[in-house]
């Protein structure tokens, strides 16, 4: 995860001179948390609503309801208590009593017996639309209680009698199906053309003569716009209706911008204003040199070192650092320097605006594995995410034994750990599990690492705390929650393989521990809460049994190397930033192996730490080698220069990480660049698809 850390190596009885890289935070204080008249505001606008809501029962006219009856049923002579008895409200039975429907497609059947779908799913009954054909060749087109006579249109249908068809939006079907899915069901029901509507779902119940009504009202709805209500049916006092509303709207508006004046900002709870997408291009400075005026304020806001000063004017020197964040063109006093998009991002996954994965719907994603950077959008997204999941949860649901959960969170990061504090508030039942162990990423930094995220303007969301801090002060924070809350994560648990037993969840969830044993678990909806950075990429030679417990991938605490022989293979930043805190430890001898011919990547202030230290005789740099062969306290560097032999105590491998593709792919999540993919039924059944399949052999999250 890029978490934008500032970590500098230096000696803590100096001073530390230069410019401040962090900006001023906001504090909170008596200047903004104090509002004395939000009492008095509450009691006008009490007062307020209770006095226009008498003022109006007053005038509104007897046994008016302020609702419209669709023109079919108001021909019919229905009233309102027609349907609506003092004792219930209008169900399939009570259409029925005119009408005699019913829905012949399995799904639907099931879902009415159930109680959770009627007519009135699909059928509002106070904004029905649709068109009526007359056995003399009248087209009209009615919206509520609105009527149209479409005269151009007379004579496209003469049924032997009249004969209404309602127009049904596919939006209603949107809580069950994904209309503009191809896979899904409903997409042979939907006429684009027709401006999204329903039309077969009565199909087996119906007379001949009805698709061919059907067909009428589809050219009704392409020509014609739904008819607008005559302004002299209108009753006034619905008006008189919404200026009080605006009234009482404009009042709670004053005491709302009180109430965030005084803790809406301290407090960060912006959940709405927090953007948690990625972007979909890259974002990369572009600087005008006619109108640069070399003032160094870009240079200085960006926290990756992405700019630098050459010849008096701002440059774009390591593009492939940058985050796409706009410190640097908000701190421009001129607009010399814009951020602009540039090429699409390919190497994100495919996911909606939801964070739900467009190919395997019920699989939700968050964290650094969205593409999205910083330690605090991945604990917005985490939460975010979640939320979403809940959502779905009573839109979808899905039917499972009572043994499953709600959702299985892979990973426990900060993405991770966000989400279950939210599954904890929202009241779902969660299983969480990491192959390694709690904000494991966050624990392989050095010791006493800045976790520095930016930018500091963005507001944190959920209940996991996030400031800048050490990284031992992080863990901490974390750990103090997760136990308070009772959050169990299951630590050295690795998923091996999902699969999805229909389409859109429940999910079987494969996971071996570390101990080896084989669990399974049911859940109606997966979170996938991993980082980018996969695996750590390994060497290419063998490593014999003595070296295995001397090879690392990840410094946590370099004073543990003290006194050793130490080698560092790679110069990324991960791998410079160990080898100067290898270097800062008392009578420790540091070698880095490159097999380039010089820096090629990095932070600035790294390649300058690196430098620097080896000047002063404390890293022996070494280009053009790599590591040919590995014997206990021994290592062969190949080079252009021929063999070169090493005594080594420990080698930390930092030559990168193989990006967990291969086990998302075995998901069924597929990156943007892949496009989407075809999912097939599964046992003949048009509801059930399999998205996903069982993970590689030796993979897994």
């Amino acid at each position: 995860m890029n978490d934008g850390s500032n970590t500098v190596f230096v000696d803590k009885s100096a001073p530390v001179k230069g410019r401040s890289r962090v900006a001023r935070k906001y504090e909170r204080s008596s200047d903004v948390r104090r509002f004395r008249g939000i009492g008095f505001a509450a009691a006008v606008t009490m007062l307020l609503v209770a006095g226009v809501g008498w003022w109006v029962s007053t005038l509104a006219p007897e046994g008016a309801s302020g609702r419209t009856v669709s023109a079919p049923h108001k021909a019919a002579g229905l009233e309102c208590e027609s349907c609506h008895t003092s004792t219930a409200t209008p169900d399939d039975d009570t259409c029925r009593t005119c009408h005699d429907y019913a829905p012949r497609r399995a799904p639907h059947v099931a879902l009415a017996a159930e109680g959770s779908w009627s007519c009135l799913t699909c059928h509002p009954p106070h904004a029905a639309e649709g068109v009526t054909f007359a056995s003399d060749g009248t087209v009209t087109r009615w919206h509520g209680e609105t009527q149209t006579v479409l005269t151009e249109l007379e004579g496209l249908l003469r049924p032997p009698k009249t004969m209404h068809v309602s127009l049904v939006d596919a939006a209603a079907c949107s809580s069950c199906h994904v209309v503009d899915h191809d896979s899904d069901a409903a997409a042979a029901c939907v006429n684009p053309t027709a401006g999204n509507l329903c039309f077969d779902i009565h199909r087996s119940s119906l007379d001949p003569e009805r698709p061919v009504a059907w067909l009428a009202a589809a050219k009704v709805a392409r020509s014609s716009p739904p008819g607008t209500e005559p302004e002299e049916d209108l009753a006034w006092w619905p008006w008189l209706a919404v200026f009080a509303g605006l009234l009482v709207a404009g009042g709670a508006a004053l005491v709302w911008r009180a109430l965030g004046n005084a803790v809406g900002k301290a407090t960060g709870d912006a959940a709405a204003d927090v953007d948690v997408m990625p972007a979909t291009r890259v974002r990369l400075p572009r600087i005008d040199p006619s109108i640069c005026i070399g003032c160094n304020a870009c240079v200085d806001a960006c926290p990756y070192d992405v700019l630098e000063m050459r010849n008096f004017l701002a440059r774009v020197s390591r593009p492939d650092d940058c985050c796409g964040l706009t410190l640097c063109e908000q701190r421009c006093p001129t607009g010399a320097l814009v951020m602009s998009d540039g090429e699409p991002i390919g190497d994100l996954p495919r996911m909606g605006e939801n964070l739900e994965s467009l190919d395997n719907p019920g699989v939700f994603l968050a964290g650094d594995l969205t593409g999205l950077p910083l330690i605090k959008n991945a604990i917005n997204q985490g939460s975010m995410a979640m939320r979403n999941i809940h959502a779905s949860l009573h839109a979808r649901p899905a039917a499972v034994g009572t043994d499953a959960v709600d959702v299985v969170i892979v990973g426990a990061g900060p993405a991770g750990i966000s989400a279950a504090l939210e599954a904890q508030q929202l009241g779902l039942r969660f299983v969480i599990m990491d192959q390694g162990g709690v904000a494991e990423s966050i624990r392989s930094f050095p010791r006493d690492k800045l976790v520095f995220d930016q930018p500091l303007e963005v507001p944190a969301i959920g209940a996991l705390w996030m400031q800048e801090s050490t990284k031992e002060e992080l863990l901490a924070q974390w750990m103090k929650i997760i136990r308070s809350r009772q959050i169990h994560v299951q630590e050295r648990t690795r998923v091996t393989g999902m699969a999805a037993l229909q389409w859109g969840g429940p999910f079987r969830v494969d996971a071996v521990a570390s101990t080896g044993q084989a669990t399974q678990v049911m859940a109606k909806r997966v979170l996938l809460a991993f980082g980018r950075r996969g695996t750590p990429r390994k060497l290419k030679v063998p490593i014999p049994d003595p070296m295995v417990d001397h090879v690392h991938y990840s410094l946590a605490d370099a004073a543990s190397f003290a006194g050793q022989r130490v080698l560092v293979v790679g110069l990324g930043d991960v791998a410079m930033e160990a080898a100067v805190a290898l270097a800062s430890q008392p009578q420790t001898k540091v070698t880095v192996s490159y097999r380039g011919p010089d820096f090629k990547r990095g932070k600035r202030r790294n390649i300058e730490e690196v430098r620097r230290q080896a000047e002063l005789g404390n890293i022996d740099l070494r280009f053009s080698t790599e590591i040919a062969q590995l014997e206990p306290g021994v290592v062969h560097l190949s080079g252009s220069g021929g063999t070169q032999t090493l005594g080594v105590d420990a080698v930390f491998v930092m030559i990168g990480n193989v990006a967990p593709w291969a086990f998302l792919g075995s998901l069924g999540i597929r990156r943007v660049d892949e496009g989407p993919v075809h999912v097939a039924p599964v046992h003949g059944h048009p509801h059930a698809h399999v998205a996903v399949a069982a993970a590689p052999r030796n993979q897994g999250i």
